[in-house]
């Protein structure tokens, strides 16, 4: 009932138009017999409205079928009269909204700016009045339009790797690091994107593009991988980024090796027990090649400093110098000066690991270049002494 009222106002406006628009125009002569024969209707006239097509205008929406209707489109609509033998002499429309391009038999409604909702198109054709129409006569039909609202078409994103950073990070134990993922871009029409992030170790806390995590209780050498995966609201659109954390291991112990037995009093001399011991020494260190060694040496109640430093100096030259049939790089030997010995032994070796701390003793020194056996100017110090002391 209301789009018959629509109709009849909108066939009242275009009457009330077309009568205006014909008063200053050229009139009829009605008395020409030809005229009235070519021109008057057996039967007044009649037209019908078609939709003839939809210009799709309206870009990157997503449309129910090709004649769906999207604010923005240009819905073609043509008059198409019932009798092709009769010319109309003047077209007029009138739309409920929109714009409506053109004033032939067919025109454009132009649907930009129109929110969704139904628009009635009428069309109005004009005749000379003849004969049956007993004065000038209209014909008239009206359309409906549906404008929908389309939703946008979904584009997932155009950065499927998200990145993460720190993207790798190296961390003590109990340290906690904060980690930020960039945003996922292009695209459209996903709706809200949710991150959610994960950790394979360690506790991690998380908001949107930033997560937290925290380190303590994972055990050393443990590699931690922190993952954020974004998720789009519709059509499943996701991106994924991953960064690692690394854990070290602990550092390997320092051990101490047997030691030297004790030296002779006021002899810095390596006697060859000390030497079996020291083969056993070098032994151990040509199974580690990035290994090192640490001497301490020591002196006795009574005796100089001098004397521990030459006993450290001597112990480190027999192991580098090759008179135990290996030669041991120098640069792997450290020799401190630990001070007076409490248990009696004068050499004390530690055999340290790639990365292995430092142990706790003496002042690290200086021992020297390595001199061989032969040459030793400790054992020529000694011997002077020995000749000098007094025969009893």
């Amino acid at each position: 009932m209301a789009a018959r009222i629509i109709t009849i106002i909108l066939a009242l406006l275009l009457t009330a138009v077309s009568a205006a628009a014909q008063q200053g125009g050229p009139k009829t002569r009605t008395g020409d017999p030809q005229t009235k024969t070519a021109l008057a209707p057996k039967r007044p006239p009649t037209l019908t409205l078609e939709i003839a097509s939809v210009n799709q205008k309206a870009e990157r929406v997503q449309r129910a079928s090709a004649g769906t209707v999207c604010g923005g489109d240009q819905v073609i609509v043509r008059i198409r009269s019932a009798d092709p033998s009769i010319t109309p002499t003047k077209y007029a429309w009138v739309a409920t909204g929109g714009r409506i391009i053109g004033d032939g038999a067919e025109v454009i409604f132009d649907t930009t700016g129109l929110p969704p909702g139904s628009y009635h198109i009428t069309g109005q054709a004009l005749y000379a009045g003849f004969g049956i129409c007993n004065g000038d006569c209209a014909a008239y039909d009206t359309k409906t339009v549906r404008v929908t609202e389309c939703p946008p078409e979904i584009i997932c994103f155009t950065s499927p790797v998200i990145t993460v950073s720190p993207e790798v990070l190296t961390l003590k134990a109990c340290d906690t690091i904060t980690y930020m993922a960039t945003e996922v871009t292009g695209g459209q029409g996903y709706g809200k994107v949710t991150y959610t992030w994960s950790a394979s170790a360690g506790k991690l806390t998380s908001n949107g593009l930033t997560a937290r995590l925290d380190t303590c209780g994972v055990p050393p050498g443990t590699e931690i991988e922190v993952t954020v995966t974004a998720l789009s609201e519709f059509a499943n659109c996701t991106a994924r980024g991953a960064a690692r954390v690394l854990m070290p291991a602990p550092p390997p112990p320092h051990r101490e090796l047997p030691p030297c037995p004790p030296f002779k009093k006021g002899s810095p001399r390596v006697d060859n027990a000390c030497k079996l011991v020291l083969s056993d020494t070098v032994r151990v260190m040509q199974s580690d090649p990035q290994a090192r060694l640490v001497i301490d040496a020591y002196s006795s109640p009574g005796e100089a400093p001098s004397i521990a430093l030459a006993r450290g100096r001597n112990v480190r030259d027999r192991i580098a110098d090759g008179s135990l049939g290996v030669a041991l790089d120098a640069n792997r030997i450290t020799v401190r000066l630990a001070g007076v010995t409490r248990d009696g032994n004068h050499i004390r070796i530690w055999f340290l690991p790639e990365g292995a701390a430092m142990p706790p003793g003496g002042q690290e020194v200086d021992p020297g270049p390595v001199n061989s056996e032969r040459k030793t100017p400790d054992d020529e110090l000694h011997n002077q002494k020995s000749k000098r002391k007094p025969q009893r």
